[in-house]
């Protein structure tokens, strides 16, 4: 039931990347970078996400209520949306996205520990997380072909190997799990995921730095 709200953000934002994204000139409504509409149409965004926010809570919530007045059975990993719930989680939510815009990691990768520390299982935090990026990587890529600061041979290349990895990787997790039935299966490859990308991320800092250093 929460599709269509997500389709909403993703399609209400890019409406405003369309009115403010043309780096040679105007765009197609005729704002041109760096004038008074333009920053108008940029910071709508922030009220527009946070209306959107509001309502995908208040329908979590109400959804966690009606479980309680019917008597659901819980179970392990399900998630009990309180407030303070709602609150932590978009808060956490938005630190990842500035870790992500700022640095260039993997929203997943970040909202994924996040989602395990409310409870979740771990295949349940995995695929939420694998949605998520559904979303985030396809608006952040459109703004970079909308900019013209990503070639149409890297987009359609690099898509459609992490399309094609993803559903291996997906495929692969699921016949661990069948098999050994242990959710901690997933806990440790994430883990070990985040590891290296820490490393990797770290080796190509001090890289840059030493190269910055010597010219």
């Amino acid at each position: 039931h929460l599709l269509p709200a997500y389709l909403a953000i993703w399609a209400g934002m890019m409406v405003i990347l369309l009115i403010t994204s043309n780096p040679h000139g105007e765009s197609i409504a005729g704002t041109t970078c760096g004038s008074l509409w333009y920053w108008i149409a940029l910071s709508s965004l922030i009220p527009y996400f946070l209306v959107m926010t509001i309502i995908l809570g208040v329908r979590l919530y109400r959804h966690t209520i009606y479980k309680h007045v019917l008597d659901y059975p819980w179970k392990d990993g399900d998630v009990r949306w309180t407030c303070w719930t709602l609150v932590s989680t978009s808060f956490i939510c938005c630190l990842c996205g500035l870790a992500s815009g700022f640095l260039g990691l993997g929203g997943g990768m970040l909202i994924a520990p996040a989602f395990l520390s409310l409870g979740m299982s771990p295949q349940v935090a995995t695929t939420s997380a694998s949605f998520m990026i559904l979303f985030t990587s396809s608006s952040t890529s459109a703004q970079f072909l909308l900019f013209q600061r990503l070639p149409w041979d890297f987009f359609l290349w690099y898509s459609t190997v992490g399309l094609f990895s993803s559903v291996i990787g997906y495929s692969l997790l699921v016949k661990l799990l069948d098999k050994y039935k242990k959710q901690s299966l997933v806990t440790f490859l994430l883990t070990g995921i985040i590891l290296v990308s820490v490393i990797l991320f770290f080796w190509a800092s001090l890289r840059d730095i030493s190269y910055d250093l010597t010219f």
